[in-house]
């Protein structure tokens, strides 16, 4: 009796550990020169914008194709995250969101980017729930891209563009 209660505990702690075992958000950021806009695409885990957005509003929101909570998930990113073009603040503007297994795909915009020198992002995305949380930027200006790596104690970067 005692080996069955160990087994079900084991594979009962096997499940809950395996929800997913690294903290990282990847946000991409393109410069689309035609419509003069910067384009944002954040692939973030749902369980953890669930998790984040509960402890920061003190609600319960479970994320799907009937409840959107786009308003509290655009407040959200608008609280952990910002981005400075050549100095000036620029807010962006939440487009949506796409349901992708466990990840949510969340669209962001700014526009009226005519020209970009230096872009300064600051991502505390996840950091105030999760120690270990990772914020990967992907930023692509013309021909220059580069990648940089958030962490917790490390939440902005500031980059030239030639």
């Amino acid at each position: 009796m005692i080996k069955w209660i160990t087994l079900v505990l084991l594979i009962g702690f096997q499940f809950n550990v395996s929800a997913h075992k690294f903290f990282v958000s990847i946000s991409q950021i393109n410069y689309n020169q035609e419509t003069k806009s910067l384009e944002l695409a954040l692939k973030l885990f749902t369980d953890d914008l669930e998790n984040c957005i509960n402890e920061s509003t003190n609600k319960s929101i479970k994320i799907s194709q009937k409840h959107t909570y786009d308003q509290d998930i655009a407040n959200y990113l608008t609280k952990h995250l910002s981005i400075k073009i050549n100095e000036k603040s620029s807010p962006f503007n939440y487009l949506g969101k796409e349901l992708e297994y466990d990840v949510t795909w969340c669209y962001l915009e700014i526009k009226s980017v005519e020209t970009i020198s230096a872009i300064e992002i600051e991502n505390s995305i996840f950091t105030q729930l999760l120690p270990d949380q990772k914020n990967l930027i992907q930023l692509t200006v013309g021909e220059f891209e580069e990648s940089t790596i958030l962490r917790k104690n490390n939440t902005t970067v500031t980059y030239q563009i030639p």
